[in-house]
């Protein structure tokens, strides 16, 4: 966990943000960087904590539960799902997103969590399912610690969780009208991996 800590910080998409007192710090690439103990300290907290909370465990199943068919499976479903009327061609109401979430539960306790291949589900249901899966991969996680221990700290008062606050956001409905950018942009990234990597002894499976 600390290790995926020091990725995000190194990657230039400034996937983590650092804030102190309200200030943000313009690079965590140079706490990464520059061994500032204040970020050392602070991504062991956070790993404790995400680990405590699992948190992330708890998405890859939301995630892989609500997605079981992906794109391609989920995109022939959609344009019957449109054709016969079932979802028209406005977005969808939080009535629709209600109903969705909980047949979601509902179908997940009568199968024992098994996923959307396993259960059966109406054309509306899968595609609402996958963009709710859509969503979670979106989202953001806010952790508000109060105090991170010092170097100085004995190796039991470091180990502690330190006091923290957590919170999901970014959790907007994605639009249905996106779909088939969804799908577009699925078949770019796989077109583009296999010129890549045309020998199929050099291509990797998808794995969990």
């Amino acid at each position: 966990m600390v290790y995926a800590l020091d990725c995000l910080a190194l990657s230039p998409q400034n996937n983590i943000r650092v804030f102190v007192s309200g200030q943000i710090f313009s690079a965590p690439l140079q706490l990464c960087l520059e061994g500032v103990p204040m970020w050392d300290n602070l991504k062991h907290a956070l790993a404790r904590i995400i680990l405590a909370e699992g948190i992330l465990i708890k998405l890859k199943h939301l995630q892989s539960s609500l997605d079981s068919l992906d794109i391609e499976g989920v995109f022939p479903r959609y344009q019957h799902a449109v054709k016969s009327g079932t979802l028209a061609n406005e977005e969808p109401t939080l009535n629709d997103w209600i109903n969705a979430v909980a047949e979601f539960r509902r179908s997940n306790d009568l199968c024992g969590h098994a996923d959307g291949s396993e259960r059966r589900l109406n054309d509306k249901q899968t595609v609402l399912e996958f963009l709710l899966s859509t969503v979670l991969k979106d989202i953001s996680i806010m952790i508000a610690v109060e105090q991170v221990p010092s170097q100085s700290a004995s190796p039991s008062t470091a180990a502690e969780l330190p006091k923290y606050r957590i919170a999901i956001v970014d959790t907007e409905p994605k639009k249905l009208s996106k779909m088939p950018v969804y799908l577009e942009r699925y078949q770019r990234i796989v077109s583009n991996y296999l010129k890549s990597h045309p020998d199929p002894e050099t291509q990797k499976h998808c794995q969990e």
